[in-house]
């Protein structure tokens, strides 16, 4: 079948409201995979950063790369009075990430958008960090 892979995704059993992180359908709902380029699952970068004794909270998003397609980029929230060095994050993460999944950049911001069961909205950081026209994939 040439041309199946460049159909785009269908997520038939994603309805707006139901969120998670991944491709757009065509309701406008952010659902499929939570994959930022290939093979690099956020959750295990958060699960290394939160290994940071500054770190309260963590999420990891794919940003556009014109040599990568995407990478990784940590936005972190710090515990009160703490601060860091973005250099000393990605030291950390290199003894326990492969060098494909360390984030390429660090983000320190005050509080993660959530909705309101309390997950991460990461097309909002997508927004604020990209821009509008970013495609919400992770």
């Amino acid at each position: 079948m040439p041309g199946w892979a460049a159909r785009p995704v269908r997520w038939p059993s994603c309805r707006p409201g139901l969120t998670e992180a991944g491709i757009v359908n065509d309701a406008g709902a952010d659902c499929g995979p939570d994959e930022i380029g290939e093979h690099v699952y956020p959750a295990e970068v958060e699960n290394a950063l939160y290994q940071l004794p500054q770190v309260a909270e963590a999420a990891v998003i794919g940003v556009p790369s014109a040599e990568w397609g995407e990478v990784g980029l940590a936005v972190l929230v710090l515990k009160p009075g703490q601060q860091i060095d973005p250099a000393a994050v990605i030291g950390h993460c290199i003894g326990r990430l492969a060098g494909f999944k360390l984030p390429q950049d660090i983000a320190v911001i005050d509080a993660l958008p959530r909705n309101g069961t309390g997950k991460v909205l990461k097309r909002e950081l997508r927004r604020q960090f990209v821009g509008s026209q970013a495609p919400a994939t992770s």
